[in-house]
């Protein structure tokens, strides 16, 4: 199985970095970016649904996670929070909404690549077959 990710991010140089280190670590699958909150949810009218979700929590995260998280079709499918705010209550909310999993920006991508195959492989089982790093 190849993995559909859907990058919610408003950063073009984010998007490149992130689209660029997955594709050097060997991620094979399917990047979808969207740039805005607007074009997430257009995004998700698109099948496959995505096997997983990175969100920049400073792009409407709160209400997008809650969103995701109360249709039926998206329920399940692991998040993780892209945010540059690491407090304990900042993270406390996006795991009461329904993060799997919060990850601080600046992105380590070493790190990005090892949570996004735990996520899928978790959820999927080896269904990324990245190499172990």
């Amino acid at each position: 199985m190849k993995a559909t990710l859907l990058l919610i991010e408003d950063s073009d140089t984010d998007i490149k970095l992130m689209k660029q280190a997955l594709t050097q670590l060997k991620f094979e699958g399917e990047i979808r970016p969207a740039s805005d909150p607007q074009a997430a949810r257009e995004a998700l009218q698109t099948r496959p649904y995505p096997d997983l979700v990175l969100l920049n929590w400073r792009l409407e995260g709160r209400e997008l996670l809650e969103e995701f998280r109360q249709d039926s079709e998206l329920a399940t499918t692991p998040i993780l929070v892209l945010t540059t705010q690491c407090s304990p209550d900042a993270l406390a909310l996006a795991y009461s909404l329904g993060a799997n999993a919060c990850l601080h920006k600046p992105v380590d991508y070493e790190t990005l690549l090892l949570l996004v195959k735990a996520l899928l492989d978790f959820w999927f089982g080896s269904a990324t077959r990245l190499p172990r790093a």
